[in-house]
């Protein structure tokens, strides 16, 4: 039955025998049982959220694509794939499980199967659990004997089970750059920092409304002047100031908003400087966070800094410089990357600091 399913039908893992387990069908969703799985998952693709498809036996957490023996989940589906990890990553995975597509995990290919369909054609994440404990050779077969081995095996693998269900609603986490460079510090003299916060929706459903966050920020180590009102957002949501604070429109499932706010502070340079953070939900979405502090200390660039000439070439970095971002390589002083898109903040005297304004990697709080 799971070799009867629309995607890459027939093309491997499968029997021409029609007593073979392995028997495809002779066409896609051409049994009954199939064909009723199908409707209704298109029936309710708008709700659904997360597709097991349980089976026996051995031991193994089985993720699509298994009718393709290369691993096209990264660049096909990269949210997907990085709930998948999100799900093992945060899960007491049973012991010794396998855990990937069939090739990849037993050398076997399986098309028509049914996790591989549901995600291709709704785009709604699907695994198939392959129930069984690695330790037990009891449980090395298609029907377990007694009760207590059934539900010995169902309690082992509950707990990815328990934390799918619990990324069901939306769940919005946040998280600051810590990488945060300062370049120079003059005492008694105006200097600026800037950090990149992350609102992300780690849930599997949107947020159903904006929200009004407060932010706060303190330091035992330096005299706070000003906050800069310099909020920049990337992703699908949105940032905007208000009388109130920071209003976010809704973020959808998996996607993130990712906002700058810059420091103007005095004070005399010491070694690890620090800044507290206080962000606080004025009004709004519940999956937002009530209250969140977090400490970020920032560290120093020895004073290296870029003369501003544009446009910059890779001769004019060197290895005095932290790029954020998606960096290929960096051997003597010179950066081999596909392609960089630079985005160039003034300082005084005519100096500046090179950041790529791409994806900054974030540390949770």
């Amino acid at each position: 039955m799971n070799r009867n399913y629309g995607f890459a039908h027939g093309t491997g893992g499968t029997k021409d025998d029609i007593c073979s387990e392995g028997f495809a069908g002779p066409y896609p969703f051409s049994e009954p049982e199939t064909r009723a799985m199908r409707d209704f998952v298109l029936t309710n693709m708008d709700s659904l959220k997360f597709v097991y498809n349980f089976h026996s036996f051995v031991n193994m957490y089985i993720t699509p694509f298994n009718a393709i023996q290369t691993d096209i989940m990264p660049e096909a589906f990269p949210i997907q794939d990085g709930i998948y990890k999100d799900i093992v990553s945060n899960s007491d995975m049973p012991a010794e499980i396998k855990i990937g597509r069939a090739y990849a995990t037993i050398n076997y290919l399986a098309s028509g199967e049914a996790s591989d369909w549901i995600l291709a054609a709704t785009g709604i994440p699907a695994v198939s659990p392959e129930l069984g404990d690695a330790n037990k050779e009891e449980t090395f077969k298609f029907t377990l004997d007694t009760p207590e081995l059934v539900f010995e095996v169902l309690d082992a693998h509950y707990p990815y089970v328990e934390t799918t269900i619990g990324m069901l609603n939306a769940q919005v986490v946040y998280s600051v750059a810590n990488e945060t460079k300062y370049d120079y510090l003059e005492p008694e003299s105006s200097n600026e920092l800037f950090f990149d916060f992350t609102l992300q929706n780690r849930g599997l459903t949107s947020m159903e409304e904006g929200a009004v966050i407060k932010m706060g920020v303190s330091s035992s180590d330096f005299k706070i002047t000003r906050v800069i009102k310099d909020y920049s957002d990337r992703g699908y949501g949105s940032v905007e100031e208000t009388d109130e604070g920071v209003k976010f429109s809704p973020i959808f499932a998996r996607d993130n908003v990712v906002w700058t706010v810059g420091i103007e502070y005095t004070g005399d340079e010491i070694e690890v400087p620090a800044f507290d953070f206080e962000l606080t939900r004025v009004s709004g979405d519940t999956a937002i966070p009530d209250y969140a502090s977090m400490s970020v200390k920032p560290r120093k660039s020895n004073n290296q800094m870029m003369e501003q000439y544009l446009p910059l070439s890779l001769a004019q970095l060197n290895d005095n410089v932290e790029l954020w971002g998606s960096m290929y390589a960096l051997c003597g002083g010179i950066l081999i990357a596909a392609s960089i898109n630079f985005a160039v903040h003034k300082r005084r005297q005519n100096k500046t600091n090179v950041l790529i304004s791409d994806a900054v990697p974030t540390v949770d709080p």
